[in-house]
């Protein structure tokens, strides 16, 4: 078999397989490349640390706990976290806090006393992309809570009610 010495010094041997030379450890052993399985599964493996690292590096309140409790009740289902998305409808760039498959999360940390405008145009957007669109405000006041509900926006205030709204919207 012919062999040649590689860049860094590495000895290689022809495989008359692929045509290249392979660098080889032990005469006789070619690292395989991996199959398409183990890229889908290393490709999913990276999507979801990066979704772990921008939930952790928000600036929002609860967007790391709602992160985790969705992964860990629904794995695979949040696809997007603090992304941010241009929007025809208002030439702006517009802030998606966690996108699943089905939904679009607002999350609101304090009382919610003003943003009726925000909250609207996030559920015109919600709708255009033909997903439901929920608010997660667990300290948000009564009265707000009241004044969304009246312009049809909904509302949960704790993770567990939050994650059987996305399982109910999931089917």
């Amino acid at each position: 078999m012919a062999t040649k010495i590689g860049a860094g010094g590495h000895r290689q041997n022809y495989d008359p397989r692929t045509g290249r030379y392979a660098k080889t450890t032990f005469p006789g052993l070619v690292k395989l490349p991996p199959t398409r399985k183990e890229k889908a599964q290393r490709r999913e493996e990276l999507r979801r640390l990066e979704l772990f690292n921008r939930a952790k590096k928000s600036r929002d309140k609860y967007v790391f706990e709602v992160y985790l409790a969705i992964e860990n009740e629904l794995p695979g289902e949040v696809c997007l976290v603090n992304d941010f998305r241009f929007d025809t409808t208002i030439n702006n760039v517009r802030e998606l806090d966690i996108v699943t498959k089905k939904c679009i999360i607002e999350i609101k940390g304090g009382t919610g006393s003003r943003n009726t405008h925000q909250l609207l145009a996030q559920k015109r957007f919600a709708e255009m992309k033909k997903k439901q669109h929920v608010l997660f405000a667990p300290e948000i006041s009564y009265r707000n809570e009241g004044r969304y509900k009246k312009h049809g926006i909904e509302i949960k205030r704790d993770i567990k009610t939050l994650i059987q709204f996305i399982k109910e919207n999931k089917q």
